[in-house]
């Protein structure tokens, strides 16, 4: 296999893996407390991966890597807590969908880092993003705001801040695993900060503690906790390493969107919730408008 089809197959099995993370992440929400579920979804990963990464070989983060790491830490927070949150509120698939809209912002973002001139190409891909959102919120009474789709839409920010560190550090030397469960586990230790936020902060205790610690079986919730562990690290291990095989992450970006198909196949299979005209129609304006940008990208 060619170094083209192994970054490609290694990026299909990323977007798969996060698929199934996304649904059993779902299947979790009714049992667990947001912050809790997020604790875990970080913690769970980052012990699993460095683990594995300890049973293997074991090395430590470069210093060159460290500020990377810190920086994904952070945004690995903020995306899976708004990630988690739009899965109580919205459908597996437009959860996922939002979560994808990263590419999108990965331009502003790097005119921001990098200093680079903003391709007027982008306003296009914003403004069809926009006409999904809008299409989505549409109801019988007119357009009402769903504050839920503008949660998904700032994971699918964080993630392009997620997104930009991976590639960077995929470059260095750090182990796959290494630099990755070191990500996640600081991220663990930063999302410990959300069980103290509603003390400060009036009005969040109700959203933070939705979910009940309430599961029928005992053994369902460690099966899907296992799970969620499992699928996690296998997504951020099978993208660095594509992400190490190209030049250019860009290369391998129009793959991410098969996430949405698998998504979109479990929901319709596993949670037999399918999806209306209006939400198809507005999902698919964007999807194309982060396909549009893709495409611009690697011309």
């Amino acid at each position: 296999m060619n170094i083209s089809h192994r970054s490609s197959a290694l990026m299909l099995l990323s977007t798969l893996t996060l698929a199934l993370n996304g649904l059993v992440t779902q299947l979790l929400t009714p049992m667990l407390p947001i912050i809790l579920l997020l604790f875990l979804r970080l913690l769970l990963p980052g012990c699993l991966m460095l683990a594995t990464a300890r049973a293997r070989f074991w090395n430590y983060v470069s210093f060159s890597a460290l500020k990377n790491v810190m920086l994904r830490a952070v945004f690995i927070t903020l995306c899976q807590g708004f990630f988690i949150l739009a899965l109580y509120k919205l459908t597996l698939i437009e959860a996922v969908v939002l979560f994808s809209t990263g590419p999108l912002f990965i331009p502003l973002l790097e005119s921001v880092v990098y200093k680079r001139e903003i391709d007027l190409f982008v306003v296009p891909t914003l403004l069809l993003m926009m006409i999904g959102l809008i299409i989505q919120s549409m109801t019988d009474q007119g357009i009402t705001l769903r504050w839920e789709l503008l949660i998904g839409l700032a994971a699918g920010f964080f993630n392009a801040c997620s997104q930009l560190c991976l590639f960077q550090i995929s470059k260095e030397k750090t182990p796959v695993l290494v630099a990755n469960g070191f990500c996640f586990l600081i991220a663990a230790l930063f999302s410990t900060l959300f069980f103290i936020l509603p003390l400060f902060v009036g009005g969040l205790n109700a959203e933070l503690a939705a979910g009940s610690l309430v599961v029928e079986s005992a053994w369902l919730l460690l099966g899907l906790l296992v799970l969620l562990a499992v699928f996690s690290s296998a997504t951020q291990y099978f993208r660095s390493s594509a992400y190490k095989l190209v030049t250019s992450g860009s290369e391998l970006a129009p793959l991410i969107y098969t996430s949405v198909v698998f998504s979109y196949l479990l929901q319709l299979t596993i949670l037999d919730s399918p999806v209306n005209g209006q939400q198809l129609v507005g999902i698919s304006f964007i999807v194309i408008a982060c396909l549009m940008q893709t495409k611009r990208n690697r011309s």
